[in-house]
């Protein structure tokens, strides 16, 4: 197991010894209104996923084992990356509590459980497609809910602006919508990150020149980008997400 990259094994004797995932919450504002035959229904939002990692603790004694156990929390102050044996996602999150467990008579045994709750999200590695030279680029995202996506463009010839379908879509309907870049010059690369929120070119804010009404994501499933210019490298990333 690795936290934000790092090895527990770093903090000592220290074992993943079990993991209890639960799946999404859903929030919704569906209501029932009085005299009324049937409900009416709101589309469910997904919200944070909650896990729960406990580790087993080793130390050669009381305080030597919570000195360990003080070095852990001390790195999950921030956002956090837990890299699991036995599962192949990775998940991100934050830190909500934390509980230290005696279950066994500590001068002979010399080990407590830490119990680590989290709340964040489940994410499969980035895949990445590229295409140069056409107007179109096709990626599948295998995760099963709408995911983050970066979209990367560099003209081989400059232009006023262009249009992009396919990248962004309506938050409730799930329509396109599309997005417009302006100023466009040959060489100069954009990016458009769906997970920092960041519009840039070359490195600088490019805000002003592009617009778009969300942040760029992708479906589940196979999602074709196409952009009115064939005169374009393309690079597409999703960071894959599940329930």
């Amino acid at each position: 197991m690795r936290i934000n990259g790092k090895d527990i094994t770093g903090y000592g004797k220290v074992k993943q010894w079990r993991v209890d995932p639960e799946t999404r919450k859903l929030k919704h504002d569906s209501e029932w209104p009085r005299g009324s035959p049937l409900p009416l229904f709101q589309t469910p939002a997904p919200e944070f996923k909650e896990i729960t990692v406990t580790l087993m603790v080793y130390g050669s004694g009381r305080e030597d084992i919570l000195i360990r156990i003080s070095n852990i929390l001390a790195d999950l102050t921030d956002i956090t990356e837990l890299e699991l044996d036995g599962w192949e996602h990775g998940f991100c999150g934050v830190l909500e509590e934390s509980e230290v467990k005696e279950l066994s008579d500590i001068s002979r045994h010399r080990f407590q459980q830490l119990e680590l709750q989290f709340a964040g999200y489940e994410h499969g590695e980035e895949i990445t497609a590229t295409a140069n030279g056409t107007g179109t680029i096709q990626i599948t995202n295998p995760g099963n809910v709408i995911s983050p996506a970066t979209l990367e463009l560099t003209p081989t010839i400059g232009a006023a602006s262009l249009e992009i379908t396919g990248i962004c879509r309506d938050s409730n309907t799930g329509a396109d919508l599309p997005v417009t870049v302006k100023d466009l010059t040959t060489g100069n690369k954009i990016i458009l990150d769906g997970v920092t929120g960041l519009i840039t070119e070359n490195g600088n804010l490019k805000a002003g020149d592009v617009d778009m009404w969300e942040l760029p994501t992708l479906l589940p499933g196979s999602n074709k980008i196409t952009v009115d210019t064939e005169y374009m490298n393309l690079k597409v990333t999703v960071l894959p997400i599940y329930m």
